[in-house]
This record gives C-alpha cells, structure tokens and sequence, in this order.
C-alpha cells in the first residue's frame, strides 16, 4: 500500500495531522508543516516520539528566561539574604539566553558563555576562576534540571559543559611588597579600611562593621563580632559574622598598631560613608575607585588594581612567610574549616618551592 500523500496548501505546504486526544471533549491535533510529504511526515514523527516519552511539548517554547526566574525564586525563599546575591549573579551570567525556547538551548550555547567569561570577565576585566564557572554551570544545569523534571526538556544538555583546566582557581593575589608600601604611604579615605584588610584579615563585611571599641591598641588585638550584611547593594549591620568561626580576636603586628594610634578615634564605626552610617555597595565601590585612581596617579605603572579580598589574601600570604603555624593562621582568618587555610597554605608552598628550584637551577647554571 503506497504511503499517505496529502494535497498542498495553497502557500505550496503539506499539512499533517497529529491527533492528541478530547480536550472539553472535542478532539484536538497539532499541525505540522512541510515543504514536502516527507518534511512534513518526519516532524510529525519527531512530535510522536516526543509524546511517548512523556515530554511536555507545550512547554518546550517556555523561554529559558522563565525557568532561570522560577530557579532565582527558588533561591531566595530557600538561602539567606547575604547568600543569594551570589546566586544571582550567576544566574545572571545567562540571561542572555532568556529568549530561547527551552528545548533549543544546547550545551554549546552555555559553552560559549562560559568560555567567553573564562577569556575575560567584563567585571574585573580579568579570566573568571573556575570557582566562578563552575558556579555558573551549576546554575544552568540546576535551571535546566526544573525543565526537565517538568518533562519540557528530554535531556539535561548543560550536564555536558566543561570548564577549561587552564581557568585559575582564584582571582584573588597578595599584592607585592612595593604595592604594600603603596598602601602605608599614601593617605586617604580608605586607607583604614585597606591597612585593617592587609595586617589584620578582616573581610570587607567585618570591616564595615568595626566601632573604634573593638580595637584594644594596649593589647594589640581587634575583636570581631559583628559584620555588615548586603542585599541587593544595600547594607544592615548584623550581629555575629559569615560564620561562627568569624567571629574571633584577630591579634594585630606592631605595624598596623602605630598605624592606628595616629588616626582620629572615636564611638563611631572606623569606616563609613562620608555623610556618615554604614557603608552600602555604591559608596564602598566609589571610595575604592577613587582609591586606586589615586594610587595609579601617585605611582603610575608600579601600581595594578586590586580589591578588599586581594588584601586578606596577602595577609594570609604574610601569616605564611612569616611561618605562621596553620591552625593559628585559621584562628586569625576566621575560616570555619581548616581546610580552606590548608588550600590557601598549600598553594602557597607549591609556589615557594617552585621559587627555590628556579633559584637552584639559576645556580646550576653559572
């Protein structure tokens, strides 16, 4: 028996018909169109398929955008306040795919923003870490994982994105002794911030959250207990740190004491906003630009760009060369499992070892 041949449209397209059953009791079918029976025949086939494996073909044109906001919603009745702004920056990161249909977002489109942001990061200007990454592949195949299980999608593709071995595993840096000395002899606004970051380790929330009463000179030592929280660029000050490990006595060297002796004191917090209060996003990051403008101009190509995290990385750095025992050294970070400090202290050893055997093949050498 020949197969089916249906006439054409009068626009030169063969129709075929897929019946999916009585809806308010009459009978439903989706179209299919070709320019030829064949076409028209193999796209109906694909539908069939797509029926008897139970996906939901009304929802493959949802736009990714719409599971990519359910998965955000998710986020944020289920993580704390201060947490989710990371999630959505990594949402964000794909969002330039919210107008594809579900069911056409394949692994290459979440390669391709991966790999530009492996490349370069139009943030920082600099690669994205592999934490970064893969916290972004995690979020895509978590998006996508919602399509799935909603039978939208068959196959979960953003399973099969790689994130490339050469990424760095951190962004951040101690800075160099020359750029230490840069921060010591130049005065500003937020140069408190900066020398309490780099000899003492405290991360950007606890600094904003330190009063003057905190900070023992007699005994040489600052007591954190307390730190400012950000939502949404906004900042609250809140008892109690990032984790209960935070919160802990940071013992300061001789350096960062005398430094300290000669600023103005008072009841207030040591670093705020210039009309006063706790400092939010906005206000932290224009007082950091003006401080590296200020920097780059005095010192010109001797000073490169650095944050609040490049300044507690070299305080960690220091804790190391100067040889700080590990659990000492996890005490005055306030990490809450050793195993970071040992990461961090790893890391460094591997460079410094590294170092020494240049320095011998140098010798070898000559």
């Amino acid at each position: 028996m020949p197969p089916k041949s249906n006439a054409k449209r009068k626009d030169d397209l063969i129709s075929v018909q897929v019946y999916l059953g009585r809806v308010d009791g009459k009978r439903k079918y989706k179209t299919f169109y070709g320019k030829t029976q064949k076409e028209a025949n193999k796209k109906a086939e694909v539908f069939k398929q797509k029926l008897g494996m139970g996906v939901d073909v009304f929802s493959e044109r949802t736009p990714f955008g719409t599971y990519r906001a359910r998965w955000l919603e998710r986020k944020k009745a289920s993580v704390s306040p201060s947490t989710y702004p990371s999630y959505e920056y990594h949402a964000n990161a794909l969002s330039q795919l919210d107008m594809m249909p579900i069911a056409k977002v394949q692994a290459q489109h979440i390669q391709a923003i991966v790999d530009e942001l492996a490349a370069r990061n139009p943030t920082t200007r600099r690669p994205s870490s592999k934490k970064t990454l893969n916290n972004i592949k995690k979020a895509a195949v978590q998006i996508l994982e919602i399509a799935r299980r909603e039978h939208a999608i068959i196959y979960n593709n953003a399973e099969g994105v790689e994130v490339s071995r050469q990424a760095p595993k951190s962004t951040r840096r101690a800075i160099s002794k020359d750029e230490m000395a840069h921060v010591e002899d130049t005065p500003h606004r937020a140069q408190l911030a900066a020398m309490i970051m780099m000899y003492a380790g405290l991360r950007r929330g606890e600094v904003s959250a330190l009063y003057w009463r905190d900070v023992d000179l007699s005994a040489a030592r600052i007591t954190v207990h307390r730190s400012v929280e950000f939502v949404h660029g906004e900042a609250s000050l809140k008892e109690g740190t990032k984790t209960a490990a935070g919160n802990r006595v940071v013992y300061i060297p001789r350096k960062l004491v005398e430094f300290l002796r000669e600023q103005p004191q008072h009841d207030d917090l040591l670093v705020q906003r210039s009309g006063g209060g706790v400092m939010n996003n906005s206000s932290w990051y224009a007082l950091w630009r003006s401080y590296m403008f200020v920097l780059g101009q005095k010192y010109g190509a001797k000073h490169h760009q650095f944050g609040a995290h490049d300044l507690r990385h070299t305080f960690a750095t220091t804790l190391y060369h100067a040889g700080i025992d590990i659990l000492t050294a996890r005490d005055q970070l306030g990490h809450a499992d050793i195993q970071t400090t040992m990461g961090i202290y790893t890391h460094l050893d591997s460079q410094f070892k590294e170092r020494k055997m240049q320095k011998l093949d140098e010798y070898l050498s000559t």
